[in-house]
């Protein structure tokens, strides 16, 4: 079972491989972007799709992690006070 285990996770990576080897050029095209605030001048710049992908992809495990921070903390302070509230208990007389 490891030996299956480890021949699809090396075909799963190949295949990812080859996908991002003949996909460069799409990767290296770059697309000019413009935002446009109708007051000052507009802001142009001019990125590749890869560090948009790069770029989005930071942005949302970024924006995943402070959405699961919440209940993460949220859960870690009940936690704390039902501790602080539980009464002692007190060892056995021998």
């Amino acid at each position: 079972m490891r030996w299956i285990k480890l021949i699809v996770v090396l075909v799963t990576l190949g295949l990812i491989a080859l996908f991002a080897w003949q996909n460069i050029p799409t990767f290296n095209a770059v697309h000019p972007f413009q935002l446009n605030l109708y007051f000052g001048q507009p802001i142009i710049w001019t990125h590749s799709v890869l560090s948009l992908m790069a770029i989005s992809a930071a942005i949302g495990l970024l924006i995943g992690i402070l959405v699961m921070l919440k209940p993460f903390l949220n859960t870690r302070r009940k936690l704390a006070r039902e501790r602080q509230e539980k009464p002692e208990e007190k060892p056995l007389q021998e």
